[in-house]
């Protein structure tokens, strides 16, 4: 005890020692447990030192690591397409992963590879649970394969004879589910349903397989509605829609309907959709889950993506309501004059929507509405997206991707950095620190005994081996690049910023059928202005410049040859000799005339001294006359754009002698121009104005205008847009030769009123020359004359 308060001078007990949160065993696999469920997160972990790499790297450590991520969506690393070429020997299979996330989670495209033996008429069918479901149709019996691409696992079998009669069945669907389970159980356990179609019969059917059974169930039927198009059928092109306990495929045909099969019940049903809310094609449609495990519609029409759900009422009847409406040029800044978004797939567990536009490919989560634009290509081929939850030790043959993941990882250490705080600090962060540059790895004594392992690797440097050769192509990204010949040289003189610009370019183009007719008049339009013009002979087909779509191909030969001014020739029965002009902003249509070619003569038509030729280079005058370019639209536009496709270069003075050329432009009616190109000669008048005289040199047509396509005020504004100019500041101009000049000007100043004190010089300069005055005139009076 103590006495008067004061302390006891024996010793307290010691306390029993507490070991850092780090150092204990199971709170330290908590900790790991918990990290990001990414590829590069357990190859960055085993960095820290050799406990952590025996940790992460034990089998039941990974099983825990990916049971623990099944509580929510595993991420979506990327994606498989189908494309539809002849396979080479350095790509021995048409099925394609891409991956989708940044660099250290980019996964190597190597992981992803599943091959048949026979392989000619494989074809996917969908992803999903980390699997891939494939059937190849090519041999003697249609074979199912399912596989694991991650670990190489692949289950082999042939459908049933119920469902392999090809000649009255197809089938052009299915879908694969993983049995409940960890993902990494090997043999892994699934379910395949495959579905399709009795022609014949007229009725739909489905199939299930279950590999622990080993075998399939029975068939199970269903009508299509007698009053339908026999075309209904399930949708090749669209993968199947996991909602609740339910697939869901979309149907073909005249009537919008999706095929529901019950997983539960082993059921199937045909629900039909509102036509006035979906559209016909089956790629603008699909079946998708809503909040609440309900059913609903991901529909895609034009720039817009509309969301219904299926409510279902006391009384069982079935309504379906508009939920959101994503307009889709708002989000992601598309221009509604070129070819309108392509829905290429859907993915179920994150909600997130493929998009295909003319240049890239957008990922759009529906719920937050945030997008992505993965640096990938566009692709013209639907996908399949593939998520799971991804760990570098599940690889097929270890070493050389695990050192790829670590080498990524390694790109962007910040992880080891937090690591390396949480064991100073026995702590856990979970914002990783961002000032931690590359060389912390090599800093932490990161070698053969403490890295992650890997049977050929003695270092970092040896795990990496890609390191120099990364520094190799960041520095020729980074280089600037200097022509190597005079063909380069003068390509890179071409484009370089000028004090004045160079007129606008012409690009001439023959459609898929060009008369002879048209083929002059192109040819002449080229000679006319051959300064400003770049032709091209080979037939476009695919060129359809008032149609949705249809203007891809142009707007690309426009960014190619770097032209704004766009002549394009077609034939047919329904617009014979069909001339349309048009005019681009930033490379996209910003307007389109088109007009019909009637009574045409050529240049070559015309006998005339060639000495009145016009010069190449010189100014062409425009005469329009009558009032219907004033009063007609039609005619107004075209006025507009003859004046643009023949507009030289801007100059502030012309000399006469140098306009020797006139286009002279008559409305013969509210829909047809004629127009004649002439040579314009100055003769003697005696006067001092030249008496001018028109020669006609060709070439000579009636212009019939057919259509016409003004662009959008939202374009038309921006296109409009003058440079601002710069805030004037008084006193101060900006003189290109000599910079910025001020002037200071200083008010008039009256001697007068100024106040003077009395030791200014000047006034000693006055007393001194008056006293002298004064003594001067003294002397005066003294010495008179």
């Amino acid at each position: 005890m103590t006495c008067g308060g004061l302390p006891s001078s024996t010793a307290p007990a010691p306390m029993p020692t507490v070991a850092a949160p780090l150092e204990d065993e199971n709170l330290l696999t908590e900790i790991l447990v918990r990290l990001a469920r990414l590829p590069s997160a357990l190859p960055r972990a085993s960095l820290v030192c050799k406990r952590w790499r025996l940790l992460v790297s034990d089998r039941r450590f990974v099983r825990r690591f990916r049971a623990h991520h099944l509580r929510s969506p595993p991420p979506l690393i990327g994606f498989f397409e189908e494309v539809t070429r002849e396979p080479s020997p350095d790509s021995p299979s048409s099925l394609f992963f891409t991956p989708i996330l940044d660099p250290p989670n980019r996964v190597p495209v190597s992981r992803f590879s599943l091959s048949f033996r026979n392989g000619d008429g494989r074809t996917i069918l969908g992803c999903r649970d980390g699997l891939v479901l494939l059937v190849d149709a090519g041999g003697a019996e249609i074979e199912v394969l399912v596989g694991d691409p991650i670990t190489g696992d692949q289950h082999r079998f042939v459908v049933p004879p119920a469902i392999d009669e090809r000649q009255v069945i197809e089938i052009l669907n299915g879908a694969v589910l993983r049995t409940a389970g960890i993902l990494d159980d090997r043999p892994f356990r699934f379910h395949v349903v495959l579905a399709g179609i009795d022609r014949p019969n007229k009725r739909l059917f489905a199939c299930v397989y279950s590999s622990e059974a080993g075998k399939w169930g029975d068939p199970i039927w269903v009508s299509v509605d007698s009053e339908s198009d026999v075309r209904t059928t399930v949708s090749m092109r669209v993968s199947s829609t996991l909602v609740g306990n339910s697939l869901y495929w979309s149907l073909n045909g005249d009537t919008a309907a999706i095929l529901q099969f019950d997983l539960g019940t082993q059921r199937l049903a045909v629900i039909p959709l509102p036509l006035d809310k979906c559209s016909d094609g089956s790629r603008s449609f699909r079946a998708m889950p809503v909040d609440g495990g309900g059913l609903g519609i991901l529909e895609l029409l034009d720039f817009n993506i509309q969301l219904w759900k299926r409510e279902i009422d006391r009384d069982g009847v079935v309504s379906w309501v508009l939920g959101k409406t994503i307009e889709l040029d708002q989000l992601l800044s598309l221009d509604k004059r070129g070819m309108s978004p392509m829905m290429l797939g859907y993915c179920e567990v994150n909600n997130v929507v493929f998009l295909r536009t003319v240049f890239s490919i957008f990922l759009v989560q529906l719920e937050s509405l945030k997008f992505n634009k993965p640096p990938i290509q566009a692709s013209y081929f639907l996908v399949h997206p593939f998520t799971s939850v991804y760990t570098a030790d599940m690889g097929i043959g270890g070493g050389p991707d695990e050192a790829k993941l670590l080498c990524n990882a390694m790109h962007k250490p910040p992880l080891l950095h937090t690591v390396m705080r949480m064991r100073s600090q026995s702590c856990f962060s979970g914002q990783p620190s961002e000032d931690c540059s590359a060389k912390s790895g090599r800093s932490m004594g990161i070698t053969q005994e403490n890295a992650w392992p890997s049977p050929d690797a003695a270092t970092v440097e040896d795990m990496c081996p890609d390191f120099e050769l990364l520094d190799n192509q960041m520095s020729k990204m980074v280089a600037i690049r200097v022509p190597r010949n005079m063909r380069a040289k003068r390509e890179l003189l071409k484009h370089a910023p000028k004090l004045v610009e160079n007129g606008k370019k012409m690009l001439i183009l023959h459609g898929t059928k060009t008369s002879t007719v048209l083929k002059d008049v192109l040819a002449d339009l080229f000679h006319l202005k051959r300064d400003h013009a770049v032709k091209y002979t080979k037939k476009n087909d695919n060129i359809r410049p008032f149609e949705s779509g249809g203007e891809t191909s142009l707007e690309f030969f426009s960014l190619k040859s770097d032209c704004s001014l766009l002549v394009y020739g077609s034939h047919s029965k329904k617009r014979p000799n069909n001339l349309v002009l048009g005019r681009t902003y930033d490379h996209h249509i910003y307007d389109l005339v088109e007009v019909g070619v009637e009574n045409y003569k050529s240049i070559e038509s015309y006998a005339y001294d060639k000495k009145l030729a016009p010069k190449l280079g010189t100014k062409p005058f425009f005469a329009f006359i009558g009032e219907h370019f004033e009063s007609v639209d039609e005619l107004k536009h075209l006025k507009e754009m003859l004046l643009d496709h023949f507009k030289g270069e801007v100059v502030e003075n012309l000399n006469l002698a140098g306009v020797d050329r006139i286009f002279v432009c008559t409305a013969i009616s509210p829909t047809t121009v004629y127009m004649m190109h002439c040579a314009l000669r100055l003769k003697r008048s005696g006067t001092s104005i030249p008496r001018m005289e028109l020669v006609e040199v060709g070439p000579s047509m009636d212009l019939v205008v057919r259509r016409h396509q003004r662009p959008s005020e939202s374009l038309q504004k921006e296109a409009m847009k003058a440079p601002g100019h710069a805030k004037k500041v008084k006193n101060v101009t900006n003189n290109p030769i000599d910079g910025k000049e001020g002037r200071i000007y200083i008010p008039d100043q009256e001697v007068s009123k100024l106040t003077l004190t009395s030791d200014i010089k000047g006034l000693k300069r006055e007393r001194r020359e008056a006293k002298k005055n004064k003594e001067n005139s003294k002397k005066q009076k003294v010495n008179p004359e």
